[in-house]
């Protein structure tokens, strides 16, 4: 039997009336790598910040395995990383430092237990000897990299990544994917919006299918097929 860290049922969001998402029902299962996949503007962004709590829908509703205690607090993000302020005055300790705040809170000063952690998640990241440099001064994907060191350190239930192998190289693409596939291995819930068709069968495990509303989802070997992208892109899709 499947279990379900997220269930979204009859979900419907609109920016100044305009539909973003319609009457989407969704399921995202415990322990699997799963990708939000769909052309520019289909929705995938605003479904993962509904999921947060950071979007209001419409209608619809989104429940979390009962088993999750304050499951809003489980979710370890990372944003898109044109969305980020890449200025802010900070080194990469305490960029991934900041993973640790939901633990100890914003007042508290951080103890020698969650520095350990945080190192430790920027040696996985292979970002440890960075340490001390400010964040402005990597390149993107070395920025990527620590912005999951960061999301690592939360020691989350849930993680949610918005193209995090956007315009990286290929050794932290590399990284990244086996890093998001040991997660999933551990029981953690992985969801990845992801734009590269020619990568989802060797890097997910469940794949959804969104333009406005959910084409289909399921295993990638269920809803990986040419009827189905073709209806998802309106178009014909060679990958």
């Amino acid at each position: 039997m499947k279990n379900y860290a997220i269930s979204v049922e009859d979900l419907t969001i609109a920016y100044d009336v305009k539909p973003v998402l319609w009457d989407v029902d969704v399921s995202f299962e415990t322990g699997k790598l799963t990708a939000i996949v769909g052309p520019n503007g289909a929705g995938k962004s605003t479904l993962i910040k509904a999921i947060m709590g950071l979007i209001k829908p419409i209608s619809g509703k989104i429940e979390f395995d009962k088993s999750m205690k304050d499951a809003k607090k489980q979710i370890a993000y990372v944003p898109q990383s044109g969305s980020v302020d890449w200025d802010f005055p900070a080194t990469v300790e305490d960029i991934v430092l900041m993973g640790r705040y939901g633990h100890i809170g914003w007042i508290r000063r951080p103890k020698a237990a969650d520095k350990e952690i945080a190192r430790d998640m920027l040696e996985k990241v292979g970002m440890s000897r960075y340490a001390d440099r400010q964040i402005a001064q990597l390149s993107g994907g070395q920025q990527q990299r620590v912005f999951l060191a960061r999301a690592l350190t939360q020691q989350a239930e849930i993680y949610i990544l918005d193209e995090p192998l956007k315009g990286v190289d290929v050794q932290t693409e590399a990284i990244l994917v086996s890093l998001l596939k040991d997660l999933a291995k551990e029981g953690k819930t992985v969801i990845v919006v992801h734009h590269d068709l020619t990568s989802v069968k060797d890097y997910f495990d469940n794949l959804v299918l969104v333009n406005v509303r959910v084409i289909a989802s399921g295993s990638v070997d269920e809803v990986f097929t040419h009827e189905y992208l073709e209806e998802t892109y309106g178009s014909k899709v060679v990958v």
